[in-house]
């Protein structure tokens, strides 16, 4: 419904308000924008906070994956040392692989985390049509500059999480790996 400006518009405004029943009104467009721009805050806040655990909780997991790989390959190690690689070498050979490993899992996570939003986001709408008021998603842009820190983010907690069980394999002198 468009209400005219002025006195005539506050008047009509006044006298369909009073046909009304008790408790419902009539609301201005911009308040409705402002409810759309806090709950897309708040999802955004909970998403945000949602994708840092998920972070932990990966480099945590992949701390634990690296660090019981090294303890399995202990004596290949010791080997390796006992032959003449430095620990820096078996630093940096550790740090490749799970680096290796973690853009394998961001160039997945990336791809099936676009397909799966794409998806969700239709679920979301729904949702929202359902409980507050209508809205409509032609179409989803997903910036490149998102894609590319997501990615750095992922191969980066790879190698955070794997920085110290690596560091931890350089310590093990090569007879005592043996």
């Amino acid at each position: 419904l468009i209400i005219g400006a002025g006195p005539a518009g506050t008047a009509d405004l006044e006298r369909i308000s009073a046909l009304l029943p008790p408790g419902d009104r009539i609301q201005p467009v911009a308040a409705k924008n402002g409810t759309v721009s806090q709950m897309t805050a708040a999802f955004s806040l909970n998403l945000t906070a949602l994708s840092l655990l998920a972070l932990v909780v990966g480099m945590f997991l992949i701390y634990n994956t690296v660090s019981f790989s090294i303890v399995q390959r202990r004596p290949v190690l010791g080997t390796l040392r006992a032959l003449g690689m430095t620990r820096r070498e078996v630093y940096v050979l550790i740090l490749t692989e799970a680096g290796l490993l973690g853009l394998i899992g961001t160039i997945l996570g990336l791809g099936l985390g676009v397909a799966l939003g794409r998806g969700l986001v239709q679920l979301v709408t729904q949702t929202i049509n359902d409980l507050f008021f209508v809205v409509a998603v032609r179409e989803i842009d997903i910036p490149t500059w998102t894609l590319v820190k997501g990615a750095a983010i992922g191969i980066g907690a790879a190698l955070l999480g794997a920085a110290v069980p690596a560091l931890e394999a350089t310590s093990v002198p090569p007879a005592g790996a043996l």
